[in-house]
């Protein structure tokens, strides 16, 4: 059983304040559409935006002086996610033998970048639940394995003393969300680029090259930016398949490429292919492994720690998608 954790607000590498648009959708004539993604997106109406209670939430956890009781009032307007937040932290993966029923005592245990992390996951998996699987794209399949990705970021981060576990965490769910855009704005385009990836063996970011003319990992780090995410974070999300060209945050970036291998190792969930990449070059040196006891290559002892984990991924995703256990009355 995991013990709490205490309040994880590490504002020493948080990025400044920022200011958050206004939710539900943008029209595309405000936003800047960069060629590639305008002709693989066609003519997209509206974008979606973070929630209110979602953009002020991250610009408050970016705030060091932010407080458990501050977060909660912000939480508290959206009654859906104080659900989620409260199921999360009274599940079986934490054990704890009283029900906790205040959303600031739930934030205290899990931390501010875990509260973070929900709530932009829930967001997303709210803003692109439309994939009904006819297309031959699995959405079911495509969050198992977002949420298993994310799992091993954070084992990951711990592992190479990242400072920044919450960060990884949420880079990790959020690594693949150009393909769940691409399956809502254009399921006909993104069906071809699964029948190409299937047929040739190919794998999906080289499929989605030759169909679209652009990737799923340009466009979630596009979205990103649509999103005011933190520059770094976009980052790791648009270089998740070659880490190499990171320059914000090259560990980052790295953390998620090989979290997105562990679980495609472990065939954690699908993202529409089933090949597995090559290690980057640039990541054992990046991530100093070897200095932490793993040699080159040595991913066994890397998917040892993540089969050990996986009841938190569960629990995360079941809660994400409704299924968890109930908050307390």
């Amino acid at each position: 059983m995991r013990k709490p954790t205490s309040v994880n607000k590490g504002h020493a590498y948080r990025t400044p304040t920022r200011f958050y648009g206004r939710p539900g959708s943008v029209s595309v004539s405000k936003i800047k559409i960069p060629a590639r993604l305008e002709r693989a997106l066609g003519k997209v109406s509206n974008l979606p935006t973070l929630p209110t209670v979602v953009a002020n939430m991250m610009s408050l956890v970016d705030n060091p002086r932010t407080s458990a009781r501050d977060l909660e009032r912000q939480i508290s307007n959206d009654p859906a996610l104080t659900a989620k937040i409260l199921r999360l932290v009274n599940s079986a993966y934490y054990g704890f033998p009283n029900r906790i029923g205040t959303v600031s005592l739930a934030v205290v245990i899990l931390g501010f970048d875990t509260v973070k992390a929900m709530a932009l996951t829930v967001s997303v998996f709210n803003m692109f639940d439309n994939g009904e699987g006819k297309n031959g794209f699995d959405a079911e399949a495509f969050w198992e394995h977002s949420f298993g990705s994310a799992l091993a970021a954070e084992i990951l981060s711990r592992t190479v003393r990242y400072r920044a576990k919450g960060e990884a965490f949420t880079a990790g769910v959020l690594h693949d969300v150009g393909k769940i855009a691409l399956n809502y704005f254009v399921k006909d385009k993104f069906q071809k680029v699964i029948s190409v990836a299937v047929r040739d063996s190919m794998h999906i970011l080289d499929a989605e090259q030759e169909v679209l003319g652009t990737t799923h990992a340009e466009i979630g780090g596009w979205l990103a930016q649509l999103w005011n995410l933190p520059h770094h974070l976009g980052e790791a999300i648009s270089l998740h398949h070659d880490p190499s060209k990171a320059k914000l945050d090259p560990v980052l970036a790295s953390i998620v490429h090989l979290a997105d291998i562990l679980c495609r190792r472990r065939q954690i969930g699908s993202g529409g292919d089933e090949t597995i990449p090559e290690i980057a070059p640039c990541t054992w040196p990046t991530l100093r492994l070897r200095s932490f006891g793993f040699e080159d290559g040595d991913m066994e002892a890397l998917l040892s720690q993540l089969d050990n984990e996986m009841d938190r991924m569960e629990a995360f995703s079941s809660i994400i998608r409704g299924t968890g256990d109930e908050p307390p009355k």
